[in-house]
Formats: C-alpha cells, structure tokens, sequence
C-alpha cells in the first residue's frame, strides 16, 4: 500500500502547488514528505535490528540519534507524521474546493 499512500502524497502536493499564491508557497517550502528509518534498538556491529520507514514532514521531524557506530536513526517520537499541522492548516484554506474532501478522507483523523 506504500505506493498508494505515495501517489497521495504526491497529488496533495500537486493540488496545494496549483492553489497557492506566494505567501502559502513560503510556507510549504521545505514540508515534503519524507521516509524515515525507524528504530528504537541501537545499532550493534554485525546486527541488523528490526526497523520499518515512516512517512514525516522533512521541516517538522526532529533530529534523529546517532549511534556510537555512525547510523542515524529515529525514535517513532521523533517524526512528525506527513501531512503536518503546516501542510494540514494550507489545505484546509480550500476546504471548499472538491478535490479537498479526497484528501481530508485520505489523512484526517
């Protein structure tokens, strides 16, 4: 289904770079979505833990951990689900547009 979430991702973009005038575009700069490696065991020599990739906003998620051995990784805590509140405040500025219900079905609680 990661391909289905990604092509939703991509058309809420697309739909947010179509209405936006200047100002709203400032605020978008930089709230694309990104897959983050997700760990909560430190990384050992010659052990590969469990992890998964969540889906975050690249300007809202924190900075991730850095283990003794160089690998970055991410608590779950410390990512901001995608869309954040920044993408969710510029779409709902279209809450009468159509389109927006699709989306507003797709990520809103």
């Amino acid at each position: 289904m990661w391909y289905f979430r990604r092509a939703l991702d991509d058309a809420l973009i697309d739909f947010l770079l179509e209405r936006l005038d200047d100002a709203g575009m400032e605020r978008l700069d930089g709230h694309e979505p990104l897959e983050f490696r997700v760990d909560d065991h430190p990384v050992m020599p010659n052990w590969d833990p469990p992890y998964r990739f969540v889906r975050g906003c690249k300007a809202c998620s924190r900075e991730p951990r850095r283990y003794d051995n160089g690998v970055f990784g991410f608590a779950e805590s410390l990512v901001e689900r995608w869309p954040c509140p920044t993408v969710r405040s510029l779409a709902e500025l279209f809450a009468d547009d159509p389109l927006f219900a699709r989306f507003q079905q797709s990520w809103w609680p």
